[in-house]
C-alpha cells in the first residue's frame, strides 16, 4: 500500500520474529522510542520478506541469476521474490527526541500490509489489472 506509511505483517510471526530479533539485535524488537547512535542503527538487522512468486509468470528468467530473487537460498521456490527492508526504512528518527522508533509492526488480525518506508529503494509495479505486484 504505498499510501500507508508504516509496514504492518500479521501477528502469527510475533513470537518468530521476536525471538530472530533478539538474537540478531542483541535487544528486543519494539515500537517504543529508543535512542541509538549511529552505530547501533547499522547494526540493527535487515527484514528480509520472502514473496510468492508464481514460477510461470518468467519462464524465461533464470531465477539463480536473477537479483532479488530467492534463487539457491529457498531452492524449492527460487522464482520468489526477496525484498530487503534495512533499518535506516523501518526505524524512524524523531529530530525533537533524538529517538528512533521502528515502524515494523507484526500486530494485523489479517493479512499484511507493506507500506511505503517497505517500498523505498525498490521499483514496485502495481498490476492492478491482473491483481499482482512486481
Amino acid at each position: 500500500d504505498s499510501g500507508t506509511t508504516d509496514t504492518y505483517w500479521n501477528r502469527a510471526i510475533s513470537t518468530a520474529f521476536q525471538t530472530a530479533f533478539q538474537q540478531m539485535a542483541g535487544r528486543a524488537h519494539s515500537n517504543t522510542a529508543v535512542s541509538l547512535t549511529e552505530a547501533e542503527l547499522l547494526a540493527l538487522p535487515t527484514i528480509l520478506f520472502q514473496l510468492y512468486a508464481d514460477p510461470g509468470a518468467n519462464p524465461d528468467m533464470d531465477p539463480q541469476k536473477g537479483l532479488g530473487l530467492a534463487g539457491y537460498l529457498d531452492p524449492a521456490h527460487p522464482a520468489d521474490v526477496m525484498l530487503a527492508f534495512p533499518p535506516s526504512h523501518y526505524m524512524e528518527y524523531d529530530a525533537d527526541t533524538g529517538k528512533y522508533t521502528s515502524r515494523f509492526y507484526a500486530t494485523e488480525s489479517g493479512g499484511s500490509v507493506l507500506g511505503a518506508n517497505a517500498m523505498m529503494g525498490h521499483d514496485i509495479l502495481f498490476d492492478s489489472d491482473n491483481d499482482r505486484i512486481g
